[in-house]
């Protein structure tokens, strides 16, 4: 793992590229002093291309997500703009990890660039059961 940036409260880091998905523990060596060990999921997320749209038509945005396990409680924020929005009209929205899958239906809204963002959330249980 190579540090890319550091501060008092977070690590920015980059894994090898060989790194399996997965639970890992980190820990980080700064001058001689080795940090406890901090359990982290490596993911991996892949996204199924999204067919072309027309106004009005409708089509699914997949998400494969590999690595987290479902009792970190899996989610995805997906954001929609440009030429589309969710199918129930909103621009955003949460959609739990089922089984690996996270899918939200975009409606074609006028001609354009669709343009959809996701970000991926979990939470980690510590052996306690508390989030950490």
């Amino acid at each position: 793992m190579q540090i890319r940036a550091a501060s008092d409260s977070s690590v920015v880091a980059q894994l090898p590229s060989n790194t399996l998905a997965g639970r890992h523990q980190f820990t980080v060596v700064s001058d001689g002093v080795k940090s406890n060990a901090v359990p982290s999921d490596v993911a991996t997320v892949t996204a199924e291309p999204i067919p072309v749209m027309h106004s009005g038509s409708t089509a699914n945005v997949v998400l494969y997500v590999e690595g987290v396990p479902q009792q970190d409680s899996p989610t995805v924020h997906f954001t929609v703009s440009g030429a589309a929005k969710l199918a129930s009209g909103a621009s955003a929205a949460d959609v739990p990890v089922m089984h690996g899958t996270a899918t939200v239906r975009i409606r074609g809204v006028h001609p354009g660039q669709v343009v959809v963002s996701y970000q991926l959330h979990a939470s980690l249980l510590g052996p306690s059961g508390l989030s950490q």
